[in-house]
């Protein structure tokens, strides 16, 4: 279910071993990474709101 939250009351973690880039635009996030080497790696984007953890999930970078 979506939820309609100002975009200032969010803020994005990414728990990973390896550089991944960010850009922010309202509630909304792009991600990249740019190592060959990388693709089939994983990691974590945690979604929060007003400091508790509303949403994460596992990417698995698949194309470079």
């Amino acid at each position: 279910d979506a939820i309609d939250v100002d975009a200032s009351r969010i803020t994005w973690n990414i728990d990973s071993s390896f550089a991944v880039e960010k850009v922010e635009f309202g509630n909304k996030i792009k991600l990249k990474v740019s190592d060959d080497y990388l693709v089939g790696k994983t990691f974590k984007l945690e979604c929060i709101v007003d400091g508790t953890v509303v949403g994460s999930i596992e990417i698995t970078v698949f194309d470079i």
